[in-house]
Protein backbone atom coordinates (compact mmCIF):
# COMPACT_ATOMS: atom_id res chain seq x y z
CA UNK A 1 0.00 0.00 0.00
CA UNK A 2 1.78 3.30 -1.54
CA UNK A 3 -0.34 5.76 1.12
CA UNK A 4 -2.75 5.91 3.60
CA UNK A 5 -6.05 6.85 1.13
CA UNK A 6 -6.40 4.53 -1.33
CA UNK A 7 -7.33 6.27 -4.92
CA UNK A 8 -10.99 5.69 -5.39
CA UNK A 9 -12.28 3.40 -8.42
CA UNK A 10 -14.88 3.23 -10.39
CA UNK A 11 -16.70 0.14 -9.62
CA UNK A 12 -17.22 -2.46 -12.48
CA UNK A 13 -20.12 -4.13 -13.34
CA UNK A 14 -18.71 -6.73 -11.63
CA UNK A 15 -18.47 -5.84 -8.35
CA UNK A 16 -21.58 -3.91 -8.26
CA UNK A 17 -23.72 -4.33 -5.19
CA UNK A 18 -26.62 -6.13 -5.96
CA UNK A 19 -30.04 -3.46 -5.70
CA UNK A 20 -31.84 -5.97 -3.42
CA UNK A 21 -28.65 -6.02 -0.87
CA UNK A 22 -28.05 -2.57 -0.75
CA UNK A 23 -32.09 -2.33 0.21
CA UNK A 24 -31.97 -4.32 2.46
CA UNK A 25 -29.10 -1.80 4.02
CA UNK A 26 -30.96 0.84 4.03
CA UNK A 27 -33.72 -1.00 5.69
CA UNK A 28 -31.72 -2.18 8.42
CA UNK A 29 -30.55 1.39 8.93
CA UNK A 30 -34.13 2.24 9.26
CA UNK A 31 -34.55 -0.46 11.36
CA UNK A 32 -31.38 0.22 13.69
CA UNK A 33 -32.94 3.99 14.30
CA UNK A 34 -36.66 2.97 14.89
CA UNK A 35 -35.30 0.33 17.19
CA UNK A 36 -33.38 2.74 19.31
CA UNK A 37 -36.82 5.47 19.38
CA UNK A 38 -38.48 2.08 20.63
CA UNK A 39 -36.00 0.97 23.10
CA UNK A 40 -35.91 4.63 24.42
CA UNK A 41 -39.91 5.16 24.42
CA UNK A 42 -40.34 2.37 25.97
CA UNK A 43 -37.91 2.74 28.72
CA UNK A 44 -38.71 6.02 29.50
CA UNK A 45 -42.40 5.01 29.70
CA UNK A 46 -41.96 2.05 31.54
CA UNK A 47 -40.23 4.37 34.27
CA UNK A 48 -43.08 6.38 34.15
CA UNK A 49 -45.64 3.81 34.45
CA UNK A 50 -43.76 2.28 37.16
CA UNK A 51 -43.98 5.89 38.89
CA UNK A 52 -47.40 6.84 37.97
CA UNK A 53 -49.61 4.26 38.52
CA UNK A 54 -48.32 2.66 42.03
CA UNK A 55 -48.92 6.47 43.05
CA UNK A 56 -52.31 6.37 41.51
CA UNK A 57 -53.23 2.93 43.01
CA UNK A 58 -51.48 4.28 46.34
CA UNK A 59 -53.13 7.48 45.96
CA UNK A 60 -56.79 6.38 45.80
CA UNK A 61 -56.75 3.89 48.87
CA UNK A 62 -55.14 6.49 51.01
CA UNK A 63 -57.92 9.11 49.24
CA UNK A 64 -60.72 6.17 50.37
CA UNK A 65 -59.61 5.75 53.97
CA UNK A 66 -58.88 9.86 54.10
CA UNK A 67 -63.14 10.26 52.83
CA UNK A 68 -63.95 7.65 55.02
CA UNK A 69 -62.65 9.21 57.87
CA UNK A 70 -63.81 12.67 57.38
CA UNK A 71 -67.38 11.19 56.67
CA UNK A 72 -67.39 9.66 60.02
CA UNK A 73 -66.16 13.10 61.39
CA UNK A 74 -69.15 14.65 59.49
CA UNK A 75 -71.68 12.06 61.10
CA UNK A 76 -69.88 12.68 64.43
CA UNK A 77 -70.16 16.01 64.32
CA UNK A 78 -73.38 16.74 63.17
CA UNK A 79 -74.03 14.36 66.12
CA UNK A 80 -72.27 16.57 68.61
CA UNK A 81 -74.28 19.20 67.44
CA UNK A 82 -77.41 17.88 67.48
CA UNK A 83 -75.98 16.92 71.53
CA UNK A 84 -74.80 20.64 71.57
CA UNK A 85 -78.65 21.63 71.12
CA UNK A 86 -80.09 18.85 73.12
CA UNK A 87 -77.84 20.33 76.11
CA UNK A 88 -78.26 23.77 75.46
CA UNK A 89 -82.23 23.27 75.70
CA UNK A 90 -81.30 20.64 78.67
CA UNK A 91 -79.45 23.82 79.99
CA UNK A 92 -82.00 26.27 79.67
CA UNK A 93 -84.56 24.30 81.22
CA UNK A 94 -83.05 23.83 84.37
CA UNK A 95 -81.94 27.55 84.43
CA UNK A 96 -86.00 28.17 84.65
CA UNK A 97 -86.43 25.07 86.05
CA UNK A 98 -84.33 26.59 89.37
CA UNK A 99 -85.12 30.09 88.88
CA UNK A 100 -89.40 29.20 89.42
CA UNK A 101 -88.42 27.14 91.84
CA UNK A 102 -85.97 29.08 94.04
CA UNK A 103 -88.55 31.71 93.23
CA UNK A 104 -86.02 34.30 91.46
CA UNK A 105 -88.75 35.28 89.04
CA UNK A 106 -92.22 34.21 90.76
CA UNK A 107 -94.38 33.06 88.56
CA UNK A 108 -97.02 36.15 89.48
CA UNK A 109 -94.79 38.29 87.71
CA UNK A 110 -95.74 38.73 84.19
CA UNK A 111 -93.63 41.59 82.82
CA UNK A 112 -90.70 40.10 84.33
CA UNK A 113 -91.42 36.55 83.39
CA UNK A 114 -92.34 37.78 79.98
CA UNK A 115 -88.81 39.78 79.55
CA UNK A 116 -86.52 36.31 81.39
CA UNK A 117 -89.05 33.95 78.47
CA UNK A 118 -88.12 36.71 75.29
CA UNK A 119 -84.36 37.24 76.24
CA UNK A 120 -83.77 33.33 76.51
CA UNK A 121 -85.34 33.03 73.16
CA UNK A 122 -83.58 35.80 71.38
CA UNK A 123 -80.24 34.67 72.61
CA UNK A 124 -80.53 31.07 70.88
CA UNK A 125 -81.76 31.02 67.33
CA UNK A 126 -81.81 27.17 67.25
CA UNK A 127 -84.83 27.25 69.43
CA UNK A 128 -88.69 27.97 68.32
CA UNK A 129 -90.44 28.66 71.33
CA UNK A 130 -90.17 28.35 75.21
CA UNK A 131 -93.42 27.39 76.96
CA UNK A 132 -94.66 27.48 80.70
CA UNK A 133 -97.67 25.01 81.50
CA UNK A 134 -99.36 25.09 84.74
CA UNK A 135 -101.46 21.70 86.24
CA UNK A 136 -104.54 23.99 86.11
CA UNK A 137 -104.17 24.79 82.21
CA UNK A 138 -102.92 28.32 81.92
CA UNK A 139 -100.18 28.49 79.65
CA UNK A 140 -97.31 31.21 78.90
CA UNK A 141 -94.80 31.25 75.80
CA UNK A 142 -92.28 33.25 74.25
CA UNK A 143 -92.01 32.12 70.15
CA UNK A 144 -90.48 32.92 67.13
CA UNK A 145 -92.11 33.34 63.84
CA UNK A 146 -90.94 32.86 60.25
CA UNK A 147 -90.39 36.37 59.72
CA UNK A 148 -87.95 36.34 62.51
CA UNK A 149 -90.22 38.43 64.93
CA UNK A 150 -91.12 37.46 68.32
CA UNK A 151 -94.52 36.99 70.12
CA UNK A 152 -95.21 36.55 73.28
CA UNK A 153 -98.49 34.23 74.58
CA UNK A 154 -100.01 34.53 77.82
CA UNK A 155 -102.71 32.10 77.99
CA UNK A 156 -105.55 31.26 80.87
CA UNK A 157 -107.47 28.35 80.90
CA UNK A 158 -111.08 28.36 81.58
CA UNK A 159 -112.39 25.08 83.04
CA UNK A 160 -116.20 26.07 83.14
CA UNK A 161 -116.28 26.93 79.65
CA UNK A 162 -113.51 24.98 78.67
CA UNK A 163 -111.67 27.59 76.71
CA UNK A 164 -108.57 29.97 76.78
CA UNK A 165 -108.45 33.46 76.62
CA UNK A 166 -105.31 34.29 75.39
CA UNK A 167 -103.37 37.99 75.06
CA UNK A 168 -100.41 37.80 72.25
CA UNK A 169 -97.75 40.77 71.74
CA UNK A 170 -95.49 41.01 69.35
CA UNK A 171 -92.28 42.08 69.27
CA UNK A 172 -89.84 43.16 66.30
CA UNK A 173 -86.09 42.94 67.44
CA UNK A 174 -84.02 46.07 67.31
CA UNK A 175 -80.59 47.58 67.96
CA UNK A 176 -81.70 49.13 71.40
CA UNK A 177 -83.61 45.78 72.04
CA UNK A 178 -87.38 44.12 71.46
CA UNK A 179 -90.16 46.51 70.35
CA UNK A 180 -93.91 46.00 70.97
CA UNK A 181 -95.30 46.18 67.00
CA UNK A 182 -98.88 44.94 67.87
CA UNK A 183 -101.16 43.24 70.69
CA UNK A 184 -104.02 41.14 69.88
CA UNK A 185 -106.53 39.21 72.60
CA UNK A 186 -108.53 35.80 71.08
CA UNK A 187 -110.02 32.90 72.51
CA UNK A 188 -109.04 28.68 71.70
CA UNK A 189 -109.08 25.76 73.22
CA UNK A 190 -105.51 24.82 73.89
CA UNK A 191 -105.24 23.53 77.23
CA UNK A 192 -100.83 22.19 77.51
CA UNK A 193 -102.11 19.48 79.96
CA UNK A 194 -103.54 17.55 76.98
CA UNK A 195 -100.37 18.09 75.11
CA UNK A 196 -97.46 15.22 74.87
CA UNK A 197 -94.54 17.64 75.89
CA UNK A 198 -96.75 18.11 79.74
CA UNK A 199 -97.84 14.71 79.61
CA UNK A 200 -94.21 12.77 79.34
CA UNK A 201 -92.39 15.38 81.42
CA UNK A 202 -95.31 15.47 84.22
CA UNK A 203 -95.02 11.54 84.89
CA UNK A 204 -91.05 11.91 84.49
CA UNK A 205 -88.32 12.97 86.95
CA UNK A 206 -86.11 14.15 83.90
CA UNK A 207 -86.27 15.89 81.53
CA UNK A 208 -87.82 13.96 78.28
CA UNK A 209 -88.31 14.67 74.31
CA UNK A 210 -92.20 14.10 72.82
CA UNK A 211 -92.18 12.63 69.61
CA UNK A 212 -92.79 14.46 66.39
CA UNK A 213 -96.41 16.46 66.75
CA UNK A 214 -98.01 19.37 65.30
CA UNK A 215 -97.44 22.36 67.09
CA UNK A 216 -100.45 24.20 68.44
CA UNK A 217 -99.63 27.99 67.00
CA UNK A 218 -97.61 27.55 63.85
CA UNK A 219 -99.19 24.51 62.59
CA UNK A 220 -95.60 22.71 62.21
CA UNK A 221 -94.38 19.68 62.78
CA UNK A 222 -91.57 20.01 65.30
CA UNK A 223 -89.85 18.11 68.13
CA UNK A 224 -90.04 19.07 72.08
CA UNK A 225 -87.66 18.81 75.21
CA UNK A 226 -89.90 18.96 78.42
CA UNK A 227 -89.27 19.12 82.25
CA UNK A 228 -91.13 19.38 85.57
CA UNK A 229 -90.90 21.85 87.83
CA UNK A 230 -91.56 20.33 91.38
CA UNK A 231 -89.84 22.48 94.70
CA UNK A 232 -90.85 20.38 97.14
CA UNK A 233 -91.73 17.61 94.79
CA UNK A 234 -94.89 19.18 94.09
CA UNK A 235 -95.60 19.83 90.61
CA UNK A 236 -96.30 23.53 89.91
CA UNK A 237 -95.53 23.42 86.17
CA UNK A 238 -93.81 21.89 83.17
CA UNK A 239 -91.02 23.53 81.03
CA UNK A 240 -90.59 22.85 77.44
CA UNK A 241 -88.32 23.80 74.85
CA UNK A 242 -89.89 23.76 70.68
CA UNK A 243 -87.78 23.38 68.13
CA UNK A 244 -89.47 22.95 64.94
CA UNK A 245 -88.27 20.17 61.98
CA UNK A 246 -88.09 23.40 59.67
CA UNK A 247 -85.97 25.26 62.34
CA UNK A 248 -84.05 21.79 62.74
CA UNK A 249 -83.31 21.26 58.64
CA UNK A 250 -81.98 24.96 59.20
CA UNK A 251 -79.91 24.28 62.10
CA UNK A 252 -78.72 21.02 59.65
CA UNK A 253 -77.82 23.41 56.70
CA UNK A 254 -75.78 25.54 58.99
CA UNK A 255 -73.13 22.92 59.63
CA UNK A 256 -69.85 22.20 57.16
CA UNK A 257 -71.39 19.28 55.04
CA UNK A 258 -68.01 18.82 52.41
CA UNK A 259 -69.35 21.29 49.67
CA UNK A 260 -72.43 19.34 48.06
CA UNK A 261 -73.25 16.99 50.74
CA UNK A 262 -76.31 16.60 52.84
CA UNK A 263 -76.67 15.62 56.51
CA UNK A 264 -80.40 14.41 57.26
CA UNK A 265 -82.21 13.18 60.18
CA UNK A 266 -84.81 10.08 59.70
CA UNK A 267 -86.43 7.61 62.49
CA UNK A 268 -86.39 3.98 62.51
CA UNK A 269 -89.47 3.91 59.92
CA UNK A 270 -86.93 5.58 56.92
CA UNK A 271 -89.23 8.79 57.67
CA UNK A 272 -87.60 12.40 57.23
CA UNK A 273 -87.56 14.50 60.90
CA UNK A 274 -84.71 17.32 59.50
CA UNK A 275 -82.84 18.06 56.05
CA UNK A 276 -79.96 19.99 56.18
CA UNK A 277 -82.06 21.72 52.38
CA UNK A 278 -84.86 23.45 54.39
CA UNK A 279 -86.82 23.76 51.17
CA UNK A 280 -87.44 20.09 51.43
CA UNK A 281 -91.33 19.18 52.85
CA UNK A 282 -90.70 17.53 56.12
CA UNK A 283 -94.31 16.86 57.17
CA UNK A 284 -97.62 18.10 57.42
CA UNK A 285 -100.69 17.84 59.65
CA UNK A 286 -103.87 15.39 58.95
CA UNK A 287 -107.43 16.15 59.21
CA UNK A 288 -106.60 15.01 63.19
CA UNK A 289 -103.71 17.15 63.65
CA UNK A 290 -101.43 14.44 63.82
CA UNK A 291 -98.08 14.49 61.82
CA UNK A 292 -97.12 12.63 58.41
CA UNK A 293 -93.83 12.78 58.04
CA UNK A 294 -92.68 11.98 54.45
CA UNK A 295 -91.02 8.73 53.62
CA UNK A 296 -87.15 8.49 52.43
CA UNK A 297 -88.98 6.66 49.36
CA UNK A 298 -91.48 9.90 48.39
CA UNK A 299 -89.27 12.08 48.35
CA UNK A 300 -87.59 13.39 45.28
CA UNK A 301 -83.81 14.98 46.50
CA UNK A 302 -81.11 12.80 44.85
CA UNK A 303 -79.22 12.44 48.18
CA UNK A 304 -81.81 10.99 50.07
CA UNK A 305 -82.52 8.71 47.01
CA UNK A 306 -79.34 7.29 47.80
CA UNK A 307 -79.59 7.25 51.01
CA UNK A 308 -83.09 4.85 50.65
CA UNK A 309 -81.27 3.14 47.73
CA UNK A 310 -78.07 1.94 50.20
CA UNK A 311 -81.10 1.42 53.08
CA UNK A 312 -82.61 -1.14 50.54
CA UNK A 313 -79.15 -2.37 48.54
CA UNK A 314 -77.56 -3.50 51.93
CA UNK A 315 -80.28 -4.22 54.00
CA UNK A 316 -79.42 -1.72 56.28
CA UNK A 317 -81.73 -2.40 59.54
CA UNK A 318 -82.28 1.54 61.21
CA UNK A 319 -83.28 -0.23 64.52
CA UNK A 320 -80.40 -2.20 64.97
CA UNK A 321 -77.98 0.39 64.13
CA UNK A 322 -75.90 1.31 67.54
CA UNK A 323 -72.30 2.76 66.00
CA UNK A 324 -71.54 4.07 62.32
CA UNK A 325 -71.69 2.67 59.20
CA UNK A 326 -70.34 3.33 56.32
CA UNK A 327 -71.33 2.32 52.71
CA UNK A 328 -69.79 3.17 48.90
CA UNK A 329 -72.80 3.88 46.85
CA UNK A 330 -72.67 4.46 42.72
CA UNK A 331 -75.23 6.50 40.94
CA UNK A 332 -76.79 4.10 37.91
CA UNK A 333 -77.03 7.02 35.79
CA UNK A 334 -74.27 9.79 36.15
CA UNK A 335 -71.43 6.82 37.48
CA UNK A 336 -70.43 8.98 40.15
CA UNK A 337 -69.70 7.78 43.70
CA UNK A 338 -70.91 8.65 46.95
CA UNK A 339 -70.85 7.60 50.37
CA UNK A 340 -73.23 7.20 52.71
CA UNK A 341 -73.35 7.07 56.73
CA UNK A 342 -75.70 6.39 59.42
CA UNK A 343 -75.08 7.06 62.84
CA UNK A 344 -78.04 6.83 65.76
CA UNK A 345 -78.81 9.60 68.07
CA UNK A 346 -78.44 9.06 70.65
CA UNK A 347 -78.58 12.63 72.76
CA UNK A 348 -82.74 13.09 71.91
CA UNK A 349 -84.07 10.63 74.80
CA UNK A 350 -87.18 8.24 73.50
CA UNK A 351 -87.34 9.38 69.80
CA UNK A 352 -84.76 6.77 68.26
CA UNK A 353 -83.45 8.94 65.80
CA UNK A 354 -80.48 8.21 63.19
CA UNK A 355 -77.72 10.81 61.67
CA UNK A 356 -77.27 10.48 57.84
CA UNK A 357 -74.76 12.11 55.44
CA UNK A 358 -74.32 11.66 52.10
CA UNK A 359 -71.45 12.68 50.42
CA UNK A 360 -69.75 12.68 46.93
CA UNK A 361 -66.88 11.49 46.34
CA UNK A 362 -65.88 14.14 44.19
CA UNK A 363 -65.97 16.62 46.59
CA UNK A 364 -62.81 15.35 48.01
CA UNK A 365 -61.35 13.75 45.28
CA UNK A 366 -62.31 16.33 42.48
CA UNK A 367 -59.43 18.49 43.08
CA UNK A 368 -56.87 15.23 43.35
CA UNK A 369 -58.10 14.07 40.41
CA UNK A 370 -57.75 17.62 38.18
CA UNK A 371 -53.92 17.34 39.74
CA UNK A 372 -53.58 13.83 38.31
CA UNK A 373 -54.60 14.85 35.11
CA UNK A 374 -52.01 17.63 35.26
CA UNK A 375 -49.57 15.43 36.27
CA UNK A 376 -50.51 13.28 33.54
CA UNK A 377 -50.23 15.91 31.02
CA UNK A 378 -46.88 17.20 32.43
CA UNK A 379 -45.62 13.22 32.24
CA UNK A 380 -46.96 12.83 28.50
CA UNK A 381 -44.56 15.98 27.79
CA UNK A 382 -41.86 15.34 29.82
CA UNK A 383 -42.08 11.30 28.22
CA UNK A 384 -42.38 13.13 24.87
CA UNK A 385 -39.57 15.60 25.14
CA UNK A 386 -37.51 13.08 27.09
CA UNK A 387 -37.69 10.38 24.54
CA UNK A 388 -37.23 12.61 21.69
CA UNK A 389 -34.38 14.42 23.07
CA UNK A 390 -33.02 10.78 23.98
CA UNK A 391 -33.78 9.17 20.54
CA UNK A 392 -31.31 12.68 19.04
CA UNK A 393 -28.70 11.84 21.36
CA UNK A 394 -29.02 7.90 20.73
CA UNK A 395 -28.91 8.86 16.84
CA UNK A 396 -26.28 11.02 17.08
CA UNK A 397 -24.11 8.72 19.82
CA UNK A 398 -24.98 5.60 18.40
CA UNK A 399 -26.77 4.93 15.47
CA UNK A 400 -25.06 7.44 13.49
CA UNK A 401 -21.51 6.17 13.68
CA UNK A 402 -22.66 2.49 12.94
CA UNK A 403 -24.18 3.54 10.07
CA UNK A 404 -21.04 5.50 8.99
CA UNK A 405 -19.31 1.93 9.87
CA UNK A 406 -21.58 0.20 7.45
CA UNK A 407 -21.15 2.96 5.01
CA UNK A 408 -17.52 2.36 4.92
CA UNK A 409 -17.87 -1.60 4.71
CA UNK A 410 -20.09 -0.78 1.86
CA UNK A 411 -17.27 1.38 0.73
CA UNK A 412 -14.68 -1.52 0.83
CA UNK A 413 -16.86 -4.22 -0.91
CA UNK A 414 -17.20 -1.77 -3.75
CA UNK A 415 -13.73 -0.44 -3.33
CA UNK A 416 -14.06 2.99 -2.40
CA UNK A 417 -13.27 3.26 0.71
CA UNK A 418 -11.26 6.22 2.07
CA UNK A 419 -10.11 6.34 5.50
CA UNK A 420 -10.81 9.63 6.71
CA UNK A 421 -14.62 9.00 6.35
CA UNK A 422 -13.92 7.13 9.80
CA UNK A 423 -12.04 9.45 11.40
CA UNK A 424 -14.32 11.36 13.74
CA UNK A 425 -15.46 8.30 15.21
CA UNK A 426 -12.34 6.34 15.56
CA UNK A 427 -11.55 9.29 17.75
CA UNK A 428 -14.39 8.43 20.17
CA UNK A 429 -13.13 6.72 23.92
CA UNK A 430 -15.67 4.52 23.93
CA UNK A 431 -16.60 0.94 22.34
CA UNK A 432 -17.66 2.64 18.96
CA UNK A 433 -14.39 4.79 18.72
CA UNK A 434 -12.65 0.96 19.39
CA UNK A 435 -14.68 -0.62 16.54
CA UNK A 436 -14.13 2.16 14.41
CA UNK A 437 -9.86 1.87 14.88
CA UNK A 438 -9.96 -1.72 14.56
CA UNK A 439 -12.18 -1.37 11.37
CA UNK A 440 -10.12 1.09 10.06
CA UNK A 441 -6.88 -1.23 10.80
CA UNK A 442 -8.55 -3.90 9.08
CA UNK A 443 -9.66 -1.90 5.98
CA UNK A 444 -5.38 -0.75 5.92
CA UNK A 445 -4.76 -4.34 5.71
CA UNK A 446 -7.16 -5.32 2.96
CA UNK A 447 -6.26 -2.98 0.58
CA UNK A 448 -2.66 -4.08 1.14
CA UNK A 449 -3.32 -7.40 0.44
CA UNK A 450 -5.70 -6.60 -2.03
CA UNK A 451 -2.95 -4.54 -3.83
CA UNK A 452 -0.64 -7.34 -3.37
CA UNK A 453 -2.73 -9.59 -4.90
CA UNK A 454 -2.59 -7.96 -8.12
CA UNK A 455 0.95 -7.45 -8.02
CA UNK A 456 0.64 -11.31 -7.64
CA UNK A 457 -1.86 -11.93 -10.53
CA UNK A 458 0.18 -9.49 -12.76
CA UNK A 459 3.07 -11.72 -12.42
CA UNK A 460 1.67 -14.96 -12.40
CA UNK A 461 -0.27 -13.31 -15.87
CA UNK A 462 3.05 -12.63 -17.19
CA UNK A 463 4.70 -15.93 -16.28
CA UNK A 464 1.70 -17.67 -18.08
CA UNK A 465 1.99 -15.69 -21.28
CA UNK A 466 5.81 -16.59 -21.60
CA UNK A 467 4.91 -19.97 -20.88
CA UNK A 468 2.33 -20.48 -23.32
CA UNK A 469 4.85 -18.65 -26.09
CA UNK A 470 6.94 -21.39 -24.95
CA UNK A 471 4.92 -23.98 -25.50
CA UNK A 472 3.74 -22.60 -28.93
CA UNK A 473 7.52 -22.45 -30.25
CA UNK A 474 7.87 -25.98 -28.86
CA UNK A 475 4.69 -26.85 -30.62
CA UNK A 476 5.62 -26.00 -33.95
CA UNK A 477 9.28 -26.66 -33.86
CA UNK A 478 8.67 -30.35 -33.02
CA UNK A 479 6.71 -30.90 -36.33
CA UNK A 480 7.74 -33.22 -39.35
CA UNK A 481 7.72 -30.26 -41.50
CA UNK A 482 9.76 -27.70 -39.52
CA UNK A 483 12.40 -30.20 -38.91
CA UNK A 484 12.67 -31.18 -42.47
CA UNK A 485 12.87 -27.20 -42.73
CA UNK A 486 15.49 -27.28 -40.68
CA UNK A 487 17.32 -29.27 -41.82
CA UNK A 488 17.37 -28.09 -45.30
CA UNK A 489 18.24 -25.14 -43.79
CA UNK A 490 21.47 -26.38 -42.22
CA UNK A 491 22.35 -27.59 -45.08
CA UNK A 492 21.81 -24.70 -47.71
CA UNK A 493 23.92 -22.70 -44.98
CA UNK A 494 26.68 -25.77 -45.15
CA UNK A 495 26.28 -25.35 -49.10
CA UNK A 496 27.04 -21.82 -48.99
CA UNK A 497 30.18 -22.12 -46.43
CA UNK A 498 31.87 -24.43 -48.89
CA UNK A 499 31.22 -22.56 -51.55
CA UNK A 500 32.50 -19.38 -49.97
CA UNK A 501 35.81 -21.36 -48.96
CA UNK A 502 35.83 -22.74 -52.45
CA UNK A 503 36.07 -19.58 -54.17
Amino acid sequence: MKNDNPPQTQVNNSAKKPEGDAANSSAKSISLKTTLAAVVLVIVGATAAVIHFPWTLTSKRNTANIVKRLNQEIAQGTTDAVRTLSENALVMQETIQEMFAKGTIGLDEPEIRQDFYLTLLKANQNFSGINFGYPNGNFFAAQRLPSGKLRFINSVWNPEEKQANRTVSFYEIAEQGLKLTDEEKLQDRYNPVNRPWYQKASSSSEAEWAGVYIFHTSQKPGITSSIAVRPDNALIGVVSIDVELEQLSVYLQNLQVAKTGAVFIIDTEQKLVGFSDPSEPIATANEAGEPNLKPLAESENKYLRFARNVIEAEGVSLDKVDSLEYFAYKDPDSGDKYFVSFLPLQNLKNLNLIVGTVIPESDFVGEINRNNQRLFVAMAVLIILAAGAAIILSDKAIATPILRITKAAEDIEEDKFELKSLESVSQRSDELGRLARVFKEMARQVYQREQKLKQQVQELRIEIDQSKKQKQVSEITNTDFFQDLQKKAKKMRKNRENKDSQE
